[in-house]
């Protein structure tokens, strides 16, 4: 499994039509199972403890292998943030990356159950 958490901002926002970052991380690594993770939030925001008082830290993850997907969240849960699976690296991995990814450093935080109801 490959984690990518880069930001490319080289590269103006791309169009739908476009391939994402994260797909051209994919190409060039032929084999892996590719994953978007750790990009949305600045370096100091994800060194702090993803627990909150009031829930868990989210953070978003793209990716076309499910199986791998899977593994990355149950391992993000248990280090204690709330993850989002967006879909695939071409439609959720445009939702999270730079330039234009409009939850770019959305510091979110999933409510845990007892504040929830």
């Amino acid at each position: 499994m490959l984690v990518d958490a880069t930001n490319d901002y080289s590269t103006p926002a791309s169009g739908t039509d476009e391939p994402t970052s994260s797909e051209a991380v994919a190409r060039r690594a032929p084999g892996a199972r590719v994953i978007k993770a750790f990009n949305h939030l600045f370096a100091a925001t994800l060194q702090a403890d993803p627990r909150r008082p009031e829930g868990n830290r989210v953070l978003f993850v793209s990716g076309d292998d499910q199986e791998a997907k899977t593994m990355f969240t149950t391992m993000l849960t248990d280090l204690g943030f709330a993850p989002i699976d967006l879909g695939d690296l071409a439609g959720g991995g445009r939702l999270h990356q730079v330039p234009a990814g409009p939850l770019l450093g959305q510091d979110l935080v999933r409510l845990s159950d007892s504040r929830a109801q």
